[in-house]
């Protein structure tokens, strides 16, 4: 656009130019005839300088319109320079942003894809550009659907957020909203998504949801606590004397020492809950995560199975390592666990460097080859109380959520019946102090 306005003015000022070379050479022609009429009967010598005068006027002619020729090149190279800065100018607020910009045409041709784009949907641009939208994400995919929608219905989007999976299959949050794209007589020539990375955003509301709950859990959970030790304390009082006083021969000492049994059970169970309820200060220092894995694997029976420890150059990261050592060992304890007859346990430890979107992490992956995890209790298995072990209390993998949620990390996993089970753990490298 920048250089058809270029264009143009350049038209109009070469004819006005040429208007005034026109009025010029008229208007000095006019004034030689009217000499010459005056002195029609002057010399032959009279005439030579009068022609001569003429051939003079022409070459001065020549000359003027050679410098305005001149002129006329060199607006036209400031025009030019100045269309350049402007085009230089737009493509460096695009490379400066941190927000994603895709253009489209009419036909849903992306015409440009700014850097932020290409690190947020990890994708080159010369993969992008000069491509329809939909070849390029794909039919289903949302950023297609909505530039399909906003050039269809002929408005743009105010606001709006949505998963988007990436080539490799991680799912992001993006905040998005389109801008249709009009020329200088406001007819419609495309579109322009402008998009934003909200994961980590939301992975902060999930970390604060979470912790809401946690502290309602725990001020629930104490309260019923304390009410039930009271009754259980007496219960198991009476069951002691009672079972002290029936000899051993008596056909009623099995059920005292049962009663006895399940009271103790039960004592086990309130006193994890008051520890998991148990508010505490995180002792944060550098850690170091390969020994600390090592650590807490020599602090388990691994029987017959086998572990695999794969690290690459991990630097220390700020953490309470009392409190991951009781992570891992019961990561891995369920890990073993779940595989009676033998297996493997693979942990992968990696670190994930620190973009414009992401802080960096140290990534920690805990695999095993055990029986794996149904796929519908799969999202309860961080449930407090909700166990698949027959002597199970269901607060371990609440515990380990609890412990690395309070890192400022995060914990997924992934299963598949009879094919083993994953837990990916996400730990940032520097972090705050904040209370658990």
């Amino acid at each position: 656009m920048v250089f058809k306005s270029v264009e143009i003015l350049f038209v109009l000022l070469s004819i006005f130019i040429l208007l005034l070379v026109y009025l010029i050479t008229r208007s000095i022609l006019v004034k030689h005839r009217k000499a010459l009429i005056t002195r029609n009967e002057a010399g032959q010598t009279e005439k030579k300088n009068d022609l001569g005068f003429v051939v003079d006027t022409f070459h001065d002619l020549v000359r003027e319109l050679k410098d305005k020729e001149q002129e006329l090149q060199r607006l036209r190279s400031i025009a030019e320079d100045r269309a350049d800065s402007i085009e230089s100018y737009n493509e460096n607020i695009l490379r400066s942003v941190a927000s994603g910009v895709i253009t489209f045409d009419r036909e849903g041709k992306i015409m440009t894809f700014n850097p932020a784009a290409e690190i947020i949907l990890s994708k080159r641009s010369e993969d992008a550009i000069g491509n329809i939208c939909e070849d390029v994400f794909g039919k289903d995919n949302p950023i297609t659907m909505i530039q399909m929608e906003s050039l269809e219905r002929g408005e743009g989007i105010a606001r709006m957020e949505t998963t988007v999976e990436k080539s490799y299959g991680e799912k992001i949050w993006l905040g998005l909203n389109t801008s249709l794209l009009k020329d200088n007589n406001g007819r419609l020539i495309g579109l322009i998504l402008v998009f934003s990375d909200l994961t980590e955003i939301k992975h902060l509301q999930a970390q604060m949801e979470l912790k809401e709950r946690f502290a309602l859990l725990g001020e629930m959970s104490a309260g019923i606590a304390h009410e039930l030790r009271n009754p259980m304390g007496a219960i198991a009082g009476f069951s002691k004397l009672l079972s002290k006083k029936l000899d051993n021969g008596d056909e009623r000492k099995p059920i005292a020492d049962a009663i006895e049994k399940e009271i103790d059970g039960m004592n086990r169970v309130i006193n994890e809950l008051l520890n998991f309820t148990k508010p505490t200060d995180l002792n944060l220092s550098k850690v170091e995560l390969k020994p600390l894995i090592e650590d807490s694997l020599s602090s388990i029976q691994l029987n017959s199975v086998k572990y695999n420890l794969i690290s690459g150059k991990i630097p220390a990261i700020d953490a309470d390592d009392v409190l991951l050592k009781q992570v891992f060992i019961n990561l891995f304890q369920n890990a073993i666990d779940a595989m009676p007859e033998g297996g493997e346990l693979k942990i992968v430890l990696n670190i994930k460097p620190q973009t414009e979107t992401q802080r960096q992490e140290a990534e920690i992956e805990i695999s095993d080859t055990g029986t794996g995890i149904p796929e519908d209790k799969l999202k309860k298995i961080f449930h407090p109380f909700f166990t698949t072990k027959k002597n199970g209390t269901g607060l371990g993998l609440s515990l380990v959520q609890k412990i690395i949620l309070y890192h400022g990390g995060k914990v997924e996993v992934e299963s598949k019946k009879g094919k083993g089970t994953t837990f990916r753990i996400g730990l940032p490298v520097n972090h705050h102090r904040e209370k658990l």
